[in-house]
C-alpha cells in the first residue's frame, strides 16, 4: 500500500506540473509571429518613400515616386501606392509628366503600368501615336 501511494503522488505531481506549464506556454507564446507564418507571402521586397523604375531594352519605360509598395516573388510586378511625380517615356522620350495616382500596377519586362483611381498628369500629346514601330 505504501508503494502505491508514492507511485500516486509522483503521477498527480507529474500531471500538475504539465497542467501548470501548459498554461504558461499559453499565456506566454504570441499569438501571431510576424516572422513564421503558415500562409505563402507574395511579397519579395517591400519599399516605403522610394523612386521606382522600370526599363524595356536597357531604356526607362517608366520611373514613379511611391509612399509605399512591394515587388512579387518573381519579381514581375511592382503594386504601388500614393505614387506621385511619375514620368513615362516612348523611345527615350518623355511623354507621360508628373503623374500622380492612388495605387499603380508596374509590369517589369513590358512597358505596361496599370493606374487605379483618380489620375492626374501632363501628356504630350505631339509625341504620342497610334503606330508602333
Amino acid at each position: 500500500m505504501d508503494d502505491n501511494l508514492a507511485w500516486k503522488i509522483v503521477y498527480i505531481a507529474a500531471i500538475f506540473s504539465l497542467i501548470v506549464m501548459g498554461f504558461a506556454y499559453y499565456f506566454i507564446a504570441p499569438r501571431q509571429s510576424p516572422y513564421f507564418s503558415e500562409k505563402k507571402t507574395e511579397k519579395i521586397a517591400e519599399f516605403k518613400d522610394t523612386r521606382v523604375s522600370g526599363r524595356k531594352e536597357g531604356k526607362k519605360v517608366w520611373e514613379f515616386f511611391a509612399k509605399e509598395g512591394w515587388t512579387t516573388n518573381n519579381q514581375e510586378i511592382n503594386y504601388l501606392n500614393n505614387v506621385s511625380k511619375g514620368n513615362m517615356y516612348i523611345d527615350g522620350q518623355l511623354v507621360v509628366a508628373d503623374l500622380s495616382a492612388p495605387r499603380a500596377k508596374a509590369f517589369r519586362r513590358s512597358d505596361i503600368v496599370e493606374t487605379f483611381g483618380p489620375l492626374t498628369a501632363r501628356v504630350d500629346l505631339k509625341k504620342i501615336s497610334t503606330r508602333r514601330k
